[in-house]
């Protein structure tokens, strides 16, 4: 099986392993732009370059998929906790909004602190009525489109073992290859099409979140999802036995 390729013709691996690098280095960027006393358009600038970053992954993702869709389905770049939990190739678009409330209420408490102190620092615990309004309308959507993909990717699964694979497999002539690997292949194209629709979906989800927000709400959701992918994958290399130097 041929190994999938970067961007720039470097093992998939690699890649991911780069961006990631890069991930953590936006993430102190951002970190020490949210502890400083940095303009909003300047943290709009930082905001607006991990946004990019995320677009870069997941076009070099989709011409992952292209060169094999198992692969991508089943990183190896990724920790065995990581892959368990993946949703249709990846994380739950839904769980943009969970991370948004999440992080919401744990910022309440310090902002209330601070005001008490009479320091005015608008934060995601202080999202608008409009906010609130424009984040539930994206939760009902894109839980709708969610849920129309995890069903469609059931009605794939079941139809492993319907038509025509238990007619093909009943048989042990040689001949019935080529009439199951061209069975395989549809479902694959498929399986391709389900997950170039589902990172579309979480890549618009994250667009639409970040672009309801204020430039520092943007920084500070990004930071908190920045630290959970990367808490998650130390977790999982620990759990796995590998270090993660």
């Amino acid at each position: 099986m041929a190994p999938l390729k970067g961007p720039h013709n470097e093992s998939y691996t690699d890649f991911y392993d780069d961006w990631s690098n890069t991930q953590l280095q936006q993430l102190e960027e951002l970190e020490r732009a949210l502890n400083s006393n940095m303009s909003e358009s300047e943290i709009k600038a930082l905001v607006d370059k991990a946004k990019m970053h995320y677009d870069y992954y997941y076009g070099a993702k989709d011409n992952a998929a292209k060169q094999n869709v198992l692969q991508v389905m089943t990183p190896a770049w990724k920790t065995p906790l990581e892959t368990a939990f993946m949703w249709t190739g990846g994380w739950r678009p839904t769980m943009v909004f969970q991370l948004a409330y999440a992080l919401a209420g744990q910022l309440v408490e310090a902002e209330l602190s601070e005001l008490l102190s009479g320091v005015d620092s608008p934060s995601l615990a202080s999202l608008s009525a409009r906010q609130l309004e424009r984040i539930n309308e994206m939760q009902v959507k894109v839980q709708k489109q969610e849920d129309d993909i995890s069903h469609r990717m059931a009605v794939l699964q079941q139809g492993m073992a319907d038509q025509p694979f238990v007619g093909i497999t009943q048989t042990l002539a040689a001949s019935e290859d080529d009439k199951m690997e061209a069975a395989l292949d549809s479902k694959l194209k498929d399986l391709e099409s389900l997950l170039e629709e589902a990172d579309n979906l979480r890549r618009e989800t994250l667009h639409n979140m970040l672009d309801t927000l204020t430039p520092v709400q943007a920084a500070q959701y990004l930071v908190a999802a920045a630290q959970l992918q990367v808490a998650f994958r130390k977790i999982g290399a620990v759990k796995n036995g590998k270090s993660d130097d």
